[in-house]
């Protein structure tokens, strides 16, 4: 499981590096130091990879949001830490 949680965090820099067009799985698998099958044996290819990485980003600031929502007293800290959760 680490080397395809590396594989996910190196396409996820590169992608956000290079762009979707400007990345490729050679150069993923390059970068995260594993073969180019690795990537075919986890993931159908660059865009299921792409939108598993998009899925994960999107849960995780859904969860942060719930939490947000039940941690947070006032508008103006919910305001404040939205700007927070979104930046970091």
């Amino acid at each position: 499981m680490k080397k395809k949680e590396a594989l996910v965090r190196t396409a996820a820099r590169l992608f956000a590096e290079r762009g979707y067009e400007g990345t490729t799985t050679a150069g993923i698998a390059r970068e995260a130091g594993v073969t180019e099958p690795l990537i075919y044996y986890h993931f159908t290819g660059k865009e299921d990879l792409f939108n598993y990485i998009l899925e994960r980003a999107a849960e995780t600031y859904s969860e942060r949001l719930e939490t947000l929502k039940a941690d947070t007293r006032t508008q103006f800290e919910k305001i404040a830490k939205l700007i927070r959760l979104h930046f970091h």
